[in-house]
């Protein structure tokens, strides 16, 4: 049985990104040795399309890549740029660490910024699962935190 290696991508740039999904994927599969069969990456690209997702997985995934700037829900999203906050990213950080009955607080979360407001950095650091990447930052930069963060030793 191959293992699949599952991915929850939450971000409201998604295809905008150097390392967006498909380029990650790429990645994964061309210079990690991961076949392109075991990789199963989920999108978000709002803080309720990534909750309703989350709950509704069958498998937890395996890492978690968050962009901290989501738009909280599709009617925003659709409004754009304006009724995008830093803080939908951290909401879905605390509710993956204090909801969900304690499925995903082992989960790693690899979380891609431009810009982070401190205190929620200083916050978020303090999750010893929490890999802080700054922007910008390439598919191969993000395909390494992924393999790091999954390998036998860091669990």
């Amino acid at each position: 049985m191959v293992e699949i290696v599952r991915i929850l991508y939450v971000e409201h740039f998604l295809y905008e990104a150097k390392e967006n999904p498909d380029l990650l994927r790429q990645e994964l599969s061309q210079n990690r040795g991961i076949s392109d069969q075991q990789i199963e990456i989920t999108e978000a690209m709002w803080l309720d399309d990534a909750v309703e997702k989350l709950n509704n997985c069958h498998e937890p995934p395996d890492v978690i890549i968050l962009g901290l700037m989501l738009a909280r829900s599709k009617e925003d999203f659709e409004a754009g740029s304006p009724r995008i906050n830093m803080n939908a990213g951290f909401e879905l950080w605390l509710r993956l660490r204090k909801r969900f009955k304690g499925k995903f607080i082992d989960t790693p979360i690899i979380v891609v910024t431009s810009r982070g407001n401190p205190e929620f950095r200083l916050a978020m650091e303090t999750d010893p699962t929490l890999v802080w990447k700054t922007k910008p930052l390439t598919a191969n930069q993000l395909a390494n935190e992924v393999v790091r963060v999954l390998s036998p030793t860091r669990r």
